[in-house]
Protein backbone atom coordinates (compact mmCIF):
# COMPACT_ATOMS: atom_id res chain seq x y z
CA UNK A 1 0.00 0.00 0.00
CA UNK A 2 0.94 3.55 -0.41
CA UNK A 3 0.56 6.33 1.94
CA UNK A 4 0.50 9.81 0.63
CA UNK A 5 0.29 13.34 2.54
CA UNK A 6 -1.01 16.31 0.26
CA UNK A 7 -0.36 19.68 1.68
CA UNK A 8 -2.45 23.22 -0.09
CA UNK A 9 0.39 25.24 -1.03
CA UNK A 10 -0.83 29.32 -0.99
CA UNK A 11 -3.87 28.19 0.97
CA UNK A 12 -3.55 30.56 3.58
CA UNK A 13 -3.72 33.44 0.80
CA UNK A 14 -7.36 32.10 0.46
CA UNK A 15 -8.82 32.04 3.87
CA UNK A 16 -6.73 36.19 4.15
CA UNK A 17 -7.98 37.17 0.87
CA UNK A 18 -11.39 35.49 0.78
CA UNK A 19 -12.06 34.66 4.45
CA UNK A 20 -12.61 31.81 6.06
CA UNK A 21 -15.69 30.17 4.64
CA UNK A 22 -14.60 30.25 1.41
CA UNK A 23 -11.02 28.59 2.53
CA UNK A 24 -13.82 25.73 3.82
CA UNK A 25 -15.92 25.75 0.47
CA UNK A 26 -12.08 25.04 -1.34
CA UNK A 27 -11.30 22.50 1.29
CA UNK A 28 -14.84 20.72 0.53
CA UNK A 29 -13.83 21.17 -3.17
CA UNK A 30 -10.48 19.34 -2.78
CA UNK A 31 -11.98 16.64 -0.76
CA UNK A 32 -14.58 15.71 -3.31
CA UNK A 33 -12.18 15.99 -5.88
CA UNK A 34 -9.67 13.65 -4.67
CA UNK A 35 -12.20 10.90 -3.79
CA UNK A 36 -13.62 11.28 -7.69
CA UNK A 37 -9.93 10.70 -8.90
CA UNK A 38 -9.25 7.67 -6.31
CA UNK A 39 -10.46 4.45 -6.27
CA UNK A 40 -13.61 3.09 -4.55
CA UNK A 41 -11.65 1.22 -1.64
CA UNK A 42 -8.67 3.84 -1.51
CA UNK A 43 -8.68 6.01 1.55
CA UNK A 44 -8.85 9.83 1.42
CA UNK A 45 -9.32 12.11 4.62
CA UNK A 46 -8.33 15.43 5.66
CA UNK A 47 -5.57 15.28 8.17
CA UNK A 48 -6.17 18.52 9.82
CA UNK A 49 -5.76 22.01 8.22
CA UNK A 50 -4.83 22.42 4.72
CA UNK A 51 -3.72 18.71 4.44
CA UNK A 52 -4.97 15.30 3.21
CA UNK A 53 -4.02 11.72 4.12
CA UNK A 54 -4.74 9.32 1.48
CA UNK A 55 -4.43 5.24 1.55
CA UNK A 56 -3.83 3.54 -1.59
CA UNK A 57 -4.34 0.09 -1.44
CA UNK A 58 -2.56 -2.94 -3.44
CA UNK A 59 -0.29 -0.43 -5.48
CA UNK A 60 3.46 -0.25 -6.14
CA UNK A 61 5.62 2.44 -6.14
CA UNK A 62 5.56 2.99 -9.66
CA UNK A 63 1.52 2.49 -9.94
CA UNK A 64 1.02 4.73 -6.79
CA UNK A 65 3.25 7.72 -8.82
CA UNK A 66 0.70 7.08 -11.79
CA UNK A 67 -2.26 7.47 -9.30
CA UNK A 68 -0.73 10.98 -7.66
CA UNK A 69 0.26 12.61 -10.88
CA UNK A 70 -3.57 11.81 -11.99
CA UNK A 71 -4.69 13.56 -8.75
CA UNK A 72 -2.12 16.53 -9.14
CA UNK A 73 -3.18 16.86 -12.91
CA UNK A 74 -6.66 16.87 -11.40
CA UNK A 75 -6.65 19.27 -8.63
CA UNK A 76 -4.29 21.88 -10.83
CA UNK A 77 -7.04 21.57 -13.11
CA UNK A 78 -9.76 22.35 -10.24
CA UNK A 79 -7.73 25.37 -8.92
CA UNK A 80 -6.31 26.84 -12.37
CA UNK A 81 -9.05 29.85 -13.04
CA UNK A 82 -10.21 30.71 -9.43
CA UNK A 83 -7.23 30.18 -7.31
CA UNK A 84 -3.76 29.99 -9.36
CA UNK A 85 -1.75 30.64 -6.05
CA UNK A 86 -2.76 27.37 -5.20
CA UNK A 87 -0.15 24.55 -5.44
CA UNK A 88 0.14 20.80 -4.36
CA UNK A 89 2.76 19.40 -2.51
CA UNK A 90 2.52 15.22 -2.11
CA UNK A 91 5.17 13.15 -0.21
CA UNK A 92 4.32 9.65 -1.15
CA UNK A 93 5.56 6.21 0.97
CA UNK A 94 4.95 2.69 -0.47
CA UNK A 95 5.48 -0.24 1.53
CA UNK A 96 5.63 -3.70 1.27
CA UNK A 97 4.89 -5.09 4.27
CA UNK A 98 1.80 -5.76 5.92
CA UNK A 99 3.23 -5.08 9.61
CA UNK A 100 3.60 -1.21 9.96
CA UNK A 101 2.82 1.20 12.42
CA UNK A 102 0.61 3.98 11.24
CA UNK A 103 2.20 6.75 13.06
CA UNK A 104 5.66 5.36 11.25
CA UNK A 105 3.29 5.63 8.05
CA UNK A 106 2.34 8.86 8.34
CA UNK A 107 5.65 10.24 9.54
CA UNK A 108 7.72 8.76 6.83
CA UNK A 109 4.77 10.89 3.92
CA UNK A 110 5.61 13.85 5.57
CA UNK A 111 8.96 13.75 5.69
CA UNK A 112 8.56 12.93 1.78
CA UNK A 113 5.67 15.68 1.45
CA UNK A 114 8.69 18.51 2.80
CA UNK A 115 10.85 17.34 0.38
CA UNK A 116 8.79 17.78 -2.28
CA UNK A 117 8.36 21.20 -1.27
CA UNK A 118 11.77 21.67 -1.90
Amino acid sequence: FTVALLDCDGFKGINDRDGHLAGDEVLRRIGVALRQHTRRYDCVGRLGGDEFLLVLSEVDADEALLIIERLRAALRHFVEREYPMLTFSLGIVTFQTAEFDWEECVRLADEAMYAAKK
